[in-house]
């Protein structure tokens, strides 16, 4: 028998679902870092959605030893004119162009 058998069940779920674990402690550190990007694009005047979208693009094939290139200040200067669309983008500047001729 359970040591917390005096709790209700739906007591138990609550603490053990509060509880920290390494995936919820991971999940934290990872939404931290996605936050940081976000207001760091902010601070630089880019829109983080269209800097995510080209990073994310580009990572596999950049060069590791110019990584630094990718983040936010550096992307800006270096990338920002030539960003990459969103497949979602591609498919709609298509069928703009299909629906005009």
């Amino acid at each position: 028998m359970s040591r917390e058998a005096h709790v209700p069940f739906y007591e138990r779920l609550a603490v053990r679902f509060l509880r920290p674990t390494h995936r919820k402690e991971a999940g934290a550190r990872n939404l931290g870092i996605l936050q940081s990007l976000i207001a760091t694009c902010r601070m630089q005047g880019i829109d983080p959605y269209t800097y995510l979208v080209d990073v994310l693009q580009r990572v596999n094939a950049h060069p590791m030893r110019r990584v630094q290139e990718l983040t936010p200040r550096l992307w800006k200067d270096r990338f920002a004119g030539e960003a990459k669309p969103s497949l979602m983008e591609m498919v709609q500047e298509m069928r703009r162009a299909e629906s005009r001729a």
